[in-house]
């Protein structure tokens, strides 16, 4: 049986990414399917600043209603 591999890897990102789930970037391993994906995080943080837009796009769209 072979298991699919997939690395899920922030593009233009401060310094690069081993393929790996021992990455430096401390990546998120999740098991779907029969396939092992590994989601790794931004070295410049960008993750932080998606989480605060997304949390103000929610408060807005309540004040809206």
């Amino acid at each position: 049986m072979v298991i699919a591999m997939y690395n899920i890897l922030p593009t233009n990102d401060l310094k690069p990414h081993t393929e790996k789930s021992t990455c430096e970037c401390k990546p998120r391993v999740i098991f779907e399917n029969g396939e092992i994906i590994i989601i790794h995080n931004s070295y410049d943080g960008r993750e932080g600043l998606e989480l605060y837009n997304e949390l103000i796009n929610k408060v807005d769209n309540g004040k809206k209603q």
